[in-house]
């Protein structure tokens, strides 16, 4: 048998089953009772008309509803959702591509129509296929059902006989432009009439958005009147007076022409007016102003975009030109102080108008230029400096002496308007016309053309910019010669060292040389004598025995003398020959005995002759 708790088991399964039965039901009822009631021409705008209660609960009815089924059914309400879309053929017309462009599937689509049907197709549950036609083509398609739906048609009498159109235009400037149905799909009038509900409710900017998107500064323009072209043509001209010295937004380059935003816009302007546009450079927003007072000047930018501002000045401005967001720079850490003693520069915008509604108990002290703004928050007489975020980044970059400030940007943007004087209202309205001809690409080039540094190149400057990496690339070469310096010195030393030691021993062998030689000479001259001794003395022995002939005592005497004095003279020149081996190192000694008395004999008579021969 089963036990009792499986018997519950089985129980609370029946139940949440039905539950879950129960609550589909429910949301299929929901949702085909509110498709039957939007299928039904008019229901649904009795329902919202029907008091402000009654829509509120019906919308926290239809919220409660979609919040069960996402969190219960999620996964099958996406797929119902797939299932039951339904395939719309829209006419895609050629002409205006700000309002329709990407005229083939593979082609990329946009425009203010093709925007407007992908944002619809969420809220109607639609899929689109597109016919490519030109506009009668597609009003001809619609006509005879090969299409359904045809964006931007005008509401005549004659054609709402032959078509359905929505009840609500699609949000374009002039003349109302609407989606026309073909006559014979009510379902999709009333899909496409609560889905324009719905998307503007969710997304009550969306119509001004998508305006701007693709006719606030494209080619959709506003033509002149006959009257204002009249105008122009009697005015000839006109003055426009700028601040110089704010670039990107306005400056001048060495010919005196503005460059900047200003300088981007200024051809787009003239061709629109057809006639010239006299421009006049001024260095501060005072002397500015009070050259449109004067009726010096005919049109002034750029002017901070504050309505209230202006009137007061008894000026109109145009929308805005361009925008840039508020910046300061400070030293230390950001507080409350920040902003409590400001400098800005008498060419600075609108700081003083930003500041009187972002922080009013701020001071602002005005400088003559933005270097002088700079140098006295160096000095501490302000906390801070205050300007256009563009403006202050090319300052800096062009003074890296003040990159080590901070920066921070404010919450707010300000916008840059033309003003004219309240005496010219015709004129206030051609500006604002020709304003409106500037596209925003433009605007955003020459932001980014014109915010490019150019600072002087300065030696001063990089070495203070790059302090750190020049010392230690300074010290490594340093420290390089240093080491090739000592190892050329010490290289040097050593060869003193070889050179000292060689030339010593030269001088030592020339000393030895020297000495060798004069020994020689000495010894040759002493040779020479001990020589010539013996020579004498053979020479006067054999005088001697010559004259004696006959007396053969006295010559033998002589020849013994004569023996004695050659071998005396041959032991001599064995000597010389022994002096020649000692200096080639081949010096050998001998010990062989000898008769002293002999010796001194043979000394006597071999200097006897000689001693006689000076007696006499």
């Amino acid at each position: 048998m089963r036990s009792t708790d499986a018997q519950k088991r089985d129980a609370t399964r029946v139940i949440s089953v039905r539950r879950v039965m129960f609550a589909a039901l429910v949301i299929c009822a929901l949702i085909f009772g509110g498709t039957l009631l939007g299928a039904i021409p008019g229901v649904s705008g009795a329902l919202s008309t029907s008091g402000d209660s009654e829509a509120s609960a019906t919308s926290t009815a239809s919220g409660n509803s979609e919040i069960f089924a996402e969190k219960a059914f999620a996964e099958p309400a996406q797929s119902s959702s797939e299932d039951n879309s339904k395939e719309v053929r829209i006419g895609y017309y050629y002409g205006d591509t700000a309002f329709q462009d990407g005229f083939g599937d593979d082609e990329r689509k946009s425009g203010y129509a093709y925007e407007y049907y992908q944002r619809l197709a969420p809220y109607a549950g639609w899929d689109y296929t597109y016919r490519y036609l030109t506009r009668s083509e597609a009003i001809e398609a619609l006509r005879n059902g090969e299409v359904d739906i045809v964006a931007g048609i005008n509401k005549t009498p004659q054609l709402e006989k032959e078509f359905l159109f929505s009840s609500a235009d699609m949000g374009l400037d002039g003349n109302p432009l609407y989606f026309a149905v073909n006559k014979n799909r009510g379902d999709l009038l009333a899909e496409l009439d609560q889905a324009q509900e719905d998307l503007l409710t969710n997304d009550p900017n969306f119509l001004a958005d998508n305006r701007k998107k693709y006719y606030a500064n494209s080619g959709m323009t506003t033509a002149l009147t006959k009257e204002e072209h009249a105008w122009l043509e009697e005015k000839g001209s006109i003055t426009l007076g700028y601040l110089s010295g704010n670039l990107p937004i306005s400056g001048h380059d060495d010919q005196g022409k503005p460059t900047g935003v200003l300088g981007s816009a200024l051809p787009i302007m003239e061709e629109y007016l057809g006639i010239p546009i006299k421009t006049k450079a001024f260095d501060s927003r005072y002397a500015m102003r009070e050259a449109i007072k004067n009726n010096e000047v005919d049109v002034i930018f750029p002017v901070y975009d504050d309505a209230w501002s202006r009137e007061k000045e008894d000026l109109y401005q145009t929308t805005p030109l361009v925008e840039d967001r508020i910046m300061v720079a400070y030293t230390g850490d950001y507080d409350d102080d920040v902003l409590k003693r400001v400098a800005s520069t008498e060419a600075a915008i609108g700081q003083q108008e930003f500041l009187e509604q972002y922080d009013p108990s701020a001071e602002l002290v005005n400088y003559p230029s933005r270097d002088e703004a700079f140098r006295a928050m160096s000095r501490g007489e302000v906390d801070s400096v205050i300007g256009n975020a563009s403006i202050m980044q090319l300052f800096i970059a062009e003074h890296p002496e003040y990159d080590s400030f901070n920066t921070a940007y404010l919450e707010a943007s300000e916008g840059f308007s033309f003003a004219v004087s309240r005496d010219d209202p015709t004129l206030a309205v051609i500006m604002q016309e020709a304003t409106q001809q500037i596209d925003d690409t433009l605007i955003t080039n020459a932001m980014i053309r014109y915010s490019e540094a150019r600072a002087p190149f300065s030696l001063v400057e990089v070495i203070r910019h790059y302090a750190l990496p020049l010392l230690v690339i300074g010290l490594v070469i340093i420290a390089a010669i240093v080491i090739v310096f000592l190892r050329y010195r010490r290289q040097v030393n050593l060869f003193n060292k070889h050179q000292a030691a060689a030339r010593e021993a030269l001088q030592t062998a020339l000393d030895a040389a020297d000495n060798a030689s004069a020994a020689k000479t000495s010894f040759l001259s002493n040779m020479s004598h001990d020589i010539r001794t013996p020579l004498n003395a053979i020479i006067g022995m054999t005088a001697i025995a010559g004259a004696n002939i006959n007396d053969t005592n006295r010559v033998k005497d002589c020849l013994a003398k004569i023996s004695s004095s050659g071998k005396h003279l041959l032991s001599l020149i064995n000597e010389i020959l022994d002096v020649s081996k000692i200096e080639s190192g081949r010096i050998e000694l001998s010990e062989e005995p000898f008769d002293l008395s002999v010796m001194l004999k043979d000394l006597v008579d071999i200097n006897r002759p000689q001693a006689d021969a000076k007696r006499q």
